[in-house]
């Protein structure tokens, strides 16, 4: 009891939950294994419905997440932060100066939050306001990426994953597959045989 309160109390614990990225992990982390648990139990759709839909479900959160920090870590962040820069008022902001990209705010911004760096009231003000700042370019890009941009390309997506991976969820089809395949090649060549008699 004592360790994890210690834990859910720690300074860590307190700059991860506010942390827009940590709780996008956090929540699609839960959809990707949680809603393809709950489709799996459900009773009321067949086993071969239930395994697809889950499957489905995975794989299309897992790449959500994957293309949202991708894109978070590459175009919001780093760019967010030279355009959080270059704003007249941040552009006065003296705790700034010689930051010059998201990856070294973080160190600084660590640093402060821990107590371990030494500023002035108006310098720690301004951190924070920095720090903000990235929090609500980070949650406009999660609004465009998981609303807008990942459902049109993990749809596209989707559909091919699955058509490959249904033999392997359904070995119904696959044995339904081959048998077609068969039946063709017997067909084939009873059209040859044909062909051939008539020819003699």
């Amino acid at each position: 009891m004592g360790l994890g309160l210690n834990i859910i109390t720690s300074n860590t614990a307190s700059k991860l939950v506010q942390d827009s990225a940590f709780q996008v992990l956090s929540e699609g982390s839960l959809k990707a294994v949680a809603r393809p648990a709950f489709t799996l139990v459900d009773k009321s759709a067949s086993l071969d419905a239930r395994k697809y839909s889950a499957t489905k479900e995975f794989i299309f959160q897992s790449v959500s997440m994957v293309m949202y920090f991708a894109i978070i870590t590459t175009v919001f962040q780093k760019g967010g932060y030279k355009l959080l820069k270059n704003l007249p008022k941040f552009q006065k902001y003296e705790a700034l100066n010689g930051i010059n990209n998201i990856k070294d705010f973080t160190k600084v911004y660590d640093a402060f939050s821990k107590g371990l760096l030494s500023t002035t009231a108006e310098q720690a003000t301004q951190l924070q306001h920095t720090k903000g700042g990235m929090e609500v370019i980070k949650m406009i890009g999660s609004g465009l990426i998981l609303t807008i941009l990942c459902p049109l390309v993990v749809a596209k997506m989707v559909s091919p994953v699955m058509k490959m991976l249904k033999p392997l969820i359904n070995p119904e089809v696959k044995e339904a597959i081959e048998d077609i395949t068969d039946k063709d090649e017997i067909d084939n060549e009873d059209d040859i045989d044909d062909v051939e008699d008539v020819d003699d």
